[in-house]
C-alpha cells in the first residue's frame, strides 16, 4: 500500500466514519453538511476496515 492510499483511507475514516466528541457524536462530514444523524435514517450502512483493523467503523450512507 502506498502512502497516498493510506492517507486517503485515514482521511475517509476520520471525516466520514469516526464520531467526534466535540461535534456531539457527529462526524466532520455530517457537521459540514448540516446532517443530524439522530434525526435522519441512513440510506445504507457499510462496514469499513483498513490498516489491518486499526481503522474500523460503520459508514452511514446518506
Amino acid at each position: 500500500m502506498g502512502l497516498q492510499q493510506a492517507m486517503a483511507e485515514f482521511t475517509f475514516w476520520y471525516n466520514a466514519i469516526r464520531p467526534h466528541q466535540h461535534l456531539n457524536g457527529r462526524t466532520p462530514l455530517e457537521a459540514w453538511q448540516g446532517i443530524d444523524p439522530y434525526q435522519q435514517i441512513p440510506n445504507g450502512t457499510y462496514l469499513f476496515q483498513a490498516w489491518d483493523g486499526l481503522l474500523a467503523g460503520v459508514y452511514l450512507r446518506r
